[in-house]
């Protein structure tokens, strides 16, 4: 997430581009065109507007992803995922990835009572 220029000499603060959605399913992603990714690093949009009093680097990165998804056009609690990887379902490393998979999708589908 390099900053950008404006004008050539400007710089302008990182922000993420929207790709496309996704589905979540367990560790993995699976786009709306069928390709199946490893979950990369993944960032909620919430609460970029406010002061953090820790500086640990870890957290202060994290504020940074948030924001760049942000100005990305990523909306107040909208979760992003970043940095995916495409996995060959050969190699996936799960035993039964389709029974996974679904299992997965029904609980996306029909969450458990009070989740």
């Amino acid at each position: 997430m390099p900053t950008s220029r404006s004008l050539g000499f400007i710089p302008r603060a990182p922000r993420m581009a929207p790709l496309g959605r996704v589905w979540r399913l367990g560790a993995f992603l699976l786009t709306p065109d069928g390709r199946l990714l490893r979950t990369g690093r993944v960032v909620r949009v919430a609460g970029t507007d406010r002061r953090r009093s820790v500086v640990a680097a870890a957290i202060t990165e994290h504020h940074e992803l948030a924001l760049a998804a942000r100005r990305g056009g990523y909306r107040e609690g909208e979760t992003v995922d970043f940095d995916a990887e495409p996995v060959d379902p050969a190699d996936a490393g799960v035993p039964d990835l389709a029974a996974y998979l679904t299992e997965r999708a029904e609980l996306l589908i029909e969450p458990p009572h009070g989740a």
